[in-house]
């Protein structure tokens, strides 16, 4: 069923100049967080955006403007939601693995980011094939809905449940582990060749 953006041009152009915007430093995912959770959320509204913007470039691949919003739509995806996948993994998991007894959401949702790794990797190579390769569009439409279906159990149940789990020192270390991988990404994206 095609999304709200099926075959839109200026929905095409409204994702292409969003990315380019991100890119040159205009907007970027973290912003400066008072509460580690909001700033999830902030990301994953940001994610949901660019996932919308892509299901109508996917319904529509022939239009001339599809691989440029396509290919945009992944970048994005593969460095902010990659980014943010880590810092979740890296600071919100390890909270809720000690406030909850195995086995906690953390594994699930820890898979749910493989998963949707993967069929991005899958769409990635699929979008470098020109013509694009059979069931690029499929491909594509299972990688939003897979982190559309993620995203909303993170803001329905994970994030009101951390919220109610996680005492404010819990919170406040939370906070700081996230802007220390923030300092570190930003770090390496500035330095690509460093290992």
């Amino acid at each position: 069923m095609p999304g709200p953006f099926h075959g839109s041009v200026l929905a095409m152009h409204l994702l292409v100049s969003a990315v380019d915007q991100a890119a040159k430093g205009g907007v970027t995912m973290p912003v400066p967080m008072d509460n580690p959770i909001l700033q999830l959320r902030r990301e994953h509204d940001e994610a949901l955006a660019v996932l919308d913007r892509l299901e109508g470039a996917l319904h529509d691949l022939a239009a001339p403007e599809a691989l440029v919003a396509v290919q945009r739509a992944v970048e994005f995806l593969d460095e902010e939601v990659r980014a943010h996948n880590q810092r979740e993994e890296e600071s919100l998991f390890p909270a809720l693995e000690v406030a909850l007894p195995p086995p906690g959401p953390a594994a699930a949702l820890r898979s749910e980011h493989r998963e949707f790794s993967k069929l991005l990797s899958k769409l990635k190579f699929a979008i470098s094939q020109i013509p694009f390769s059979p069931g690029t569009g499929e491909i594509g439409l299972a990688a939003v809905d897979l982190l559309r279906r993620h995203i909303r159990k993170e803001n329905g149940i994970v994030f009101p449940m951390a919220q109610q789990l996680l005492s404010a020192e819990e919170m406040s270390q939370m906070k700081r582990k996230m802007e220390e991988l923030i300092e570190d990404q930003e770090a390496a994206a500035a330095t690509p060749w460093a290992v």
